[in-house]
């Protein structure tokens, strides 16, 4: 199995850079996957059906599209319409690592259930989507492990520049992961460690 980092816009550097971070620190886990690769849409057609594919961008709390980082935007259809005719029907699962995500996953709304209905529109009638309900951050360093997700308290407006307003929830990201399968089941996060000192290998970075 192939691992691949996907980004919406080719000329978004600060974006690719960010995404090329985080396919650093997969990599770093060597074995888990035969390769680890960032593309853009002139290269879906190289993904297996049951390859890994994540998705990245920038997201927020009720907002159905997804960000670059200087501002581009597309909504759920928009991108879906990148894989059109790109991405092989049959693929099976795709990651939208993007904060809140899954925000009103539950509840049949957000950015990753409105991007599964357009995508199943398009006829990827196999395909599992997951979001993050909150926000989603890498780790520090590429030897670190987990990933994590925050709550935001009021008067957030970056990470840089309010990182006081961030509330770092129990777990990793994944414990705050949502997902849709093919057939409108909607899989719940994986389950938290009693203790945050619990974390093992199986909870790094996804």
């Amino acid at each position: 199995m192939k691992f691949f980092m996907y980004v919406p816009w080719g000329d978004d550097d600060r974006l690719i850079q960010s995404a090329a971070a985080y396919c650093e620190r997969i990599d770093y886990r060597k074995g888990q996957y035969s390769s680890v690769e960032l593309i853009d849409k002139t290269r879906l057609a190289e993904v297996d059906t049951g390859d890994m594919l994540y998705i990245t961008g920038h997201g927020d709390s009720g907002d159905n599209n997804i960000y670059g980082c200087a501002g581009q935007k597309l909504t759920a259809g928009q991108l879906a319409g990148q894989f059109d005719g790109t991405l092989d029907t049959g693929h099976q699962t795709i990651k939208m690592w993007v904060c809140f995500s899954a925000d009103g996953m539950t509840y049949k709304k957000g950015l990753a259930y409105s991007f599964w209905q357009e995508m199943r529109a398009l006829g990827f009638g196999s395909l599992t989507v997951y979001g993050y309900r909150y926000v989603i951050m890498d780790p520090l360093t590429p030897k670190q492990k987990h990933t994590h997700a925050f709550r935001v308290k009021e008067g957030f407006k970056s990470v840089t520049e309010t990182p006081e307003l961030l509330e770092e929830l129990p777990g990793t990201a994944q414990h705050w992961r949502t997902g849709i399968d093919p057939s409108g089941r909607i899989i719940p996060p994986k389950p938290l460690p009693r203790k945050k000192t619990q974390l093992t290998d199986e909870d790094a970075l996804y």
